[in-house]
């Protein structure tokens, strides 16, 4: 739930406090769970309404003093989907490390509509079925199928750019090791 809020406030003490408050919101209306669905949907479903609610109250000068304060979730282990592009070499001083992909991801992924990004996140990140996501967002399943493949076109054209670099900087540390 925190990497929900997070994805759509991008601000980690405002993700914890919209967790906690999920939390206590869902505590006093435990009775109005229907059981229609998984718990934890209800739990990512209010999770996703009360941080698209928080963006909406933040003003411009509010978000301009979120974005310029330190956030320590930079500090975390790496995110788990994404995966180690090259082996560690120390010569290789180009060689993309895990928090220099894990950066490049999140900017691409800052750019894509909130929509598009919670989809994808919820599916690829927490393991969400199509389905789930449809309820946790309130969308239709073909409305879910088109955010995330829309999602997932647009981080490959913001994306491209940085593979053609690797690839050329591959093929040159290739050729520089095959002489050595």
């Amino acid at each position: 739930m925190f990497n929900l809020a997070y994805s759509i406030v991008r601000h980690e003490e405002e993700a914890r406090d919209i967790v906690q408050d999920v939390f206590l919101k869902a505590f006093k209306h435990l009775d109005e769970f229907r059981g229609d669905a998984e718990i934890t949907t209800w739990l990512y479903r209010i999770t996703y309404n009360h941080s698209i609610n928080m963006l909406k109250k933040i003003t411009k000068a509010d978000f301009a003093r979120l974005m310029s304060e330190p956030d320590e979730q930079s500090d975390e282990e790496p995110t788990p989907w994404i995966i180690p592009i090259a082996k560690r070499n120390e010569e290789a001083d180009f060689k993309v490390t895990q928090a220099e992909l894990k950066s490049i991801l999140w900017e691409a992924l800052d750019k894509l509509p909130i929509t598009q990004r919670t989809a994808f996140l919820l599916h690829h990140y927490d393991g969400f079925s199509y389905q789930e996501i449809a309820q946790i967002m309130n969308k239709s399943m073909p409305s879910v199928e088109s955010l995330i493949f829309r999602a997932r076109q647009e981080l490959k054209r913001l994306l491209q750019n940085f593979y053609e670099q690797y690839k050329e900087n591959s093929k040159i540390m290739s050729n520089h090791l095959s002489k050595n």
